[in-house]
């Protein structure tokens, strides 16, 4: 996180950053796991989740940071996710979804973003497109 930034911004300004895409944050799905960086001793990962509207732009990666990002769907994104952490995220979301009122749900199916990075974790934001 960059000094003064929230979490959000620096989710959106990272996402913008890596990968050129852009996304319209939506409102109440937010969720966070912590783990042990298998390569790195005695340091704690935090990754946090949202859910966002795709707005535009070409997935453009910056081979410093991304391996892979695509837009996959739902029952694809939650084969390809190896941790149970992360596809109980994925899970959440769409029940999130199903469960909302927003005018979002009937029209957008749920696809997963997700970013392979160049430091071996599968990162994702949640996107409907």
């Amino acid at each position: 996180m960059e000094e003064k930034e929230t979490e959000l911004q620096t989710a959106l300004r990272e996402l913008k950053e890596e990968t050129n895409v852009e996304v319209k944050v939506i409102d109440g799905f937010r969720k966070q796991i912590e783990y042990e960086m298998p390569k790195v001793a005695d340091t704690i990962k935090q990754c946090v989740y949202f859910l966002g509207m795709y707005i535009e732009n070409e997935i453009i990666c910056q081979v410093e940071e991304v391996v892979d990002a695509s837009f996959l769907p739902y029952e694809k994104a939650l084969e390809l996710l190896t941790f149970i952490e992360t596809k109980n995220i994925l899970v959440n979301a769409q029940e999130f979804i199903e469960s909302s009122n927003h005018s979002f749900r009937t029209r957008f199916p749920l696809r997963a973003f997700l970013l392979n990075e160049v430091i071996n974790r599968i990162i994702f934001w949640l996107v409907l497109n």
